[in-house]
C-alpha cells in the first residue's frame, strides 16, 4: 500500500524488458480487484496506486537452456507523489530566482521510501 501516492492521477507502469523463455509468466497483481495482468513485454498498465498492488517474483522454470544467463525485469513507473499536486507535508528545501521555492517531499525525507 502506497499512501504517498496521489488520488488524482493514476499510476503507469510499462514494461521495458522482453520475455524470457527460461522464466515463468509474470503478473502485476491488483488486490482490491481480485485481479491478476500478465506483465508482457513493452505494454503499460494504469492503475490506482493507492491501494494493495504488487507485481510477482521472477520464477525461473526448472527446465530453463541457458542457465548462465540471468533475467533482469525493467519496469518504468510513472505516477505523480501527493507533493507535485497537493502540497502536503512538503518542506521547502532552498528558493528558486523565479521567486518559486524548490520543495522536498516525503519521499525524499524518509529513508524507508
Amino acid at each position: 500500500m502506497d499512501g504517498r501516492d496521489s488520488g488524482a492521477v493514476p499510476t503507469g507502469m510499462t514494461i521495458l524488458t522482453r520475455t524470457y523463455d527460461g522464466v515463468e509468466e509474470e503478473y502485476f497483481y491488483v488486490f482490491d480487484l481480485g485481479i491478476c495482468i500478465k506483465m508482457e513485454e513493452y505494454s503499460t498498465v494504469i492503475f490506482n496506486g493507492l491501494h494493495y498492488h504488487s507485481g510477482c517474483q521472477p520464477t525461473y522454470r526448472a527446465d530453463r537452456l541457458d542457465k548462465s544467463r540471468v533475467h533482469v525485469r525493467l519496469s518504468l513507473i510513472g505516477y505523480p507523489p501527493d507533493l507535485i499536486l497537493e502540497g502536503v507535508n512538503t518542506v521547502a528545501l532552498g528558493a528558486l530566482p523565479n521567486g518559486t521555492l524548490l520543495p522536498v517531499g516525503f519521499d525524499l525525507r524518509n529513508p524507508a521510501t
